[in-house]
């Protein structure tokens, strides 16, 4: 039973590594338009959570699965 115990414990522990370091910047959605280029650090924001974004004509577009996380890193 200890032994059943340690190999669930392992594996959830094993799990919880892989989506804190490695699930993260794995976006692949269409980029969307989602905010104006200014005087702030919102792209130094999104580069330090590794998420991609491009600048066109003064606006930054991320990709549409990584609304949330900007939304979340940038406010």
């Amino acid at each position: 039973m200890k032994k059943a115990y340690m190999i669930i414990v392992s594996f959830v522990f094993i799990l919880c590594i892989y989506f804190i370091f490695f699930h993260q910047g794995l976006y692949n959605g269409e980029f969307i338009k989602w905010g104006e280029v200014t005087n702030s650090n919102v792209t130094e924001l999104l580069e330090g959570n590794k998420i991609p974004y491009e600048i066109r004509e003064g606006f930054i577009y991320i990709p549409e699965d990584a609304t949330s996380d900007a939304v979340l890193c940038c406010s």
